[in-house]
C-alpha cells in the first residue's frame, strides 16, 4: 500500500535523481516561481504545472504563493500516484491525468476560470 510516508520518501529520491541531471534545478524553480509571482497579477493565481511529475514544482509554488491554486498535469500513473499520496492534504493542489499532446486536454480540466500562468 502506498502511504503518505512512502510516497514522500520516493519523491525525495526522485528529486535527488533529477538534481543529478539538472544541478541548478532549484535555481530554475526559483526563477519560474519569481516570474509567476510577478506576472500573475493577483494573490490567488490559478497555475497549471505541465508535466508535473510527482508535484515537486507545484508544492514549491504553493509554499511561496499560499493563495494559489495549482493544477498539476501529467500522464505517468506512478508519478501521479506519488504526488496524490504525498500531497493529499494540500487542498489547493489537484493532480490531473491528461496527455498534453492530445487535443482537448485543457477543456477536460474543467477550470472555473482561465489559468493565470503555466509552468
Amino acid at each position: 500500500m502506498l502511504t503518505t510516508t512512502v510516497a514522500q520518501a520516493w519523491i525525495s529520491r526522485w528529486d535527488r535523481q533529477q538534481e543529478g541531471y539538472l544541478p541548478d534545478r532549484e535555481e530554475r524553480f526559483t526563477a519560474l516561481i519569481d516570474a509567476v509571482e510577478a506576472g500573475a497579477g493577483r494573490p490567488d493565481p490559478l497555475i497549471l504545472d505541465l508535466g508535473c511529475g510527482p508535484g515537486s514544482l507545484a508544492t514549491r509554488l504553493l509554499d511561496r504563493i499560499p493563495g494559489a491554486t495549482v493544477v498539476a498535469i501529467d500522464t505517468d500513473p506512478l508519478l501521479l500516484a506519488l504526488g496524490r499520496n504525498a500531497h493529499s492534504g494540500r487542498m489547493a493542489l489537484r493532480f490531473a491525468d491528461h496527455d498534453l499532446g492530445t487535443s482537448g486536454w485543457a477543456a477536460a480540466l474543467d477550470l472555473d476560470r482561465p489559468a493565470d500562468a503555466a509552468v
